[in-house]
């Protein structure tokens, strides 16, 4: 099971589970996970390989990423925003 806050847990129920603390990742090791969210991202979308080829990711997400979780959606956001930028430069 997992678990964000273990305060409201009972010391019954403490008292039969191990607890195993899990730290926030660091920025560097969220930056070493971007490529594996847009390759995640393409798949999810049906996109062919390459197709984010040339986004820039990386300086497109905002500053401070506490999650992997967070670190995902960014980068959705990311390259959605990049598509639709594109699509506009294409339509002028």
């Amino acid at each position: 099971m997992t678990c964000n806050d273990v305060t409201w847990l009972s010391s019954a129920f403490r008292s039969r589970v191990r607890i195993h603390e899990v730290r926030q990742p660091t920025s560097a090791e969220l930056q070493g996970v971007i490529n594996f969210a847009v390759r995640d991202l393409k798949v999810e979308w049906g996109l062919p390989a390459g197709a984010f080829v040339g986004v820039p990711v990386a300086r497109m997400l905002p500053g401070r990423i506490s999650s992997l979780r967070e670190l995902r959606k960014a980068v959705s956001r990311a390259v959605t925003a990049w598509v639709n930028e594109v699509a506009r430069g294409a339509r002028h």
